[in-house]
């Protein structure tokens, strides 16, 4: 965040339009990419790519993406599916951006708040992952900090709770609180630093962070295979393992809600 604060150039005179090539805009989804936060997985929407593709086939060049200047280097804070679309259909025309005027905070607050708007959406624990970092980072009020990241205002206050009584000096609580974090609570993700502050043990993410890991492999690999048509993934899961299609369906039709 300091980091790119420091190369941040604002456009002169206010918020500005300007027209770039598709290479050259970057992307930075650590910072501007709430959908995956949660799992460092910054998932692109396949289906929702494929919709922009046929839009673009039809009409031509789609909305503009909003961009900021980092040093030289033009850098995307929200139309990374519109991105992702243009490559498909290799784009080669430049395309119309607006150079967001504003700091790096602003930028990836407009970021979660345009997720928010469109139908896509932000998942649940990276909503929360967004908010522990507002607060960790001290952005905002309780009341901002809620209606931009949609989650309640009693978690809000807990987080705030906690990372007060981590600040605590001197206080035997405080620092047993600290003890059972283990670590910087900057680098803590929201999880640990409940867990360790009900002196509970933490609830375990592994099956989702290797799930994560398994995603990421099979989209490098083998991009939007699986998912262009499922009757030929289904077979060849059963030809896989011809006990697989049984568990996943089971596994499949449990519905968690969204604290779980």
């Amino acid at each position: 965040m300091q980091k790119a604060q420091a190369e941040l150039v604002r456009p002169n005179n206010g918020e500005a339009t300007v027209t770039l090539k598709i290479q050259e805009i970057a992307t930075r989804t650590e910072l501007f990419q709430p959908r995956g936060f949660f799992q460092q997985l910054f998932e692109i929407d396949n289906a929702h790519v494929k919709k922009l593709e046929r839009e673009i086939r039809i009409k031509g060049e789609l909305d503009p993406v909003i961009v900021v200047k980092l040093g030289e280097t033009w850098t995307c804070v929200d139309g990374h599916h519109r991105l992702a679309a243009y490559e498909k259909n290799r784009w080669a025309q430049p395309i119309t951006c607006v150079w967001f005027d504003g700091s790096i905070k602003e930028a990836v607050d407009e970021s979660i708040r345009l997720n928010a708007i469109v139908k896509l959406g932000v998942p649940q624990p990276d909503r929360l992952a967004e908010a522990w970092r507002r607060v960790v980072l001290d952005w905002g009020s309780k009341s901002e900090i809620v209606k931009l990241c949609g989650v309640g205002d009693g978690t809000v206050a807990k987080m705030r709770r906690a990372k007060a009584l981590y600040e605590l000096r001197g206080d035997i609580g405080a620092k047993l609180f600290r003890e059972r974090l283990g670590q910087r609570i900057e680098e803590a993700r929201w999880s640990a630093v409940l867990a360790a502050y009900h002196d509970l043990p933490e609830r375990t993410f592994n099956e989702k962070e290797e799930a994560a890991k398994l995603a990421k492999q099979l989209r490098a690999r083998m991009d939007d295979k699986l998912s262009r048509n499922p009757l030929i993934t289904a077979h060849a899961i059963a030809l896989y393992d011809p006990d697989l299609p049984g568990k996943l369906r089971q596994l499949l039709q449990y519905s968690p809600n969204e604290d779980d």
